[in-house]
């Protein structure tokens, strides 16, 4: 049986990855308001996030195999912002909070 080779290193990134990121698109909002592709800026937000993480720990020798990591530890990150923030406000529009709020 193989493992998945998941470090704490690594989910605590992909965390970090997206509270920065949650916390940057919101405030962007706020200045876009319902903007339809702010999900694409999340994403756009992660990846540079990322990609600058992987150069400032490997320098100028990166490989391909450290940007295809970068990539994918932005793509993790943004899903999780992104679900974490719809499954609030769902929940917030749930308990009477909020703009879902049914009223």
């Amino acid at each position: 049986m193989m493992e998945f080779p998941v470090t704490p290193e690594a989910v605590l990134t992909v965390v970090g990855i997206a509270s920065v990121t949650y916390v940057l698109t919101a405030l962007f909002k706020v200045y876009l308001g319902d903007w339809r592709f702010t999900n694409l800026l999340a994403w756009i937000i992660a990846s540079v996030i990322s990609f600058v993480a992987a150069w400032g720990v490997a320098g100028w020798d990166i490989y391909k195999t450290d940007l295809f990591k970068a990539a994918m530890t932005a793509l993790f990150g943004v899903g999780l912002a992104t679900f974490g923030h719809e499954f609030m406000s769902n929940m917030l529009g749930f308990f009477g909070a909020g703009p879902r709020a049914d009223k």
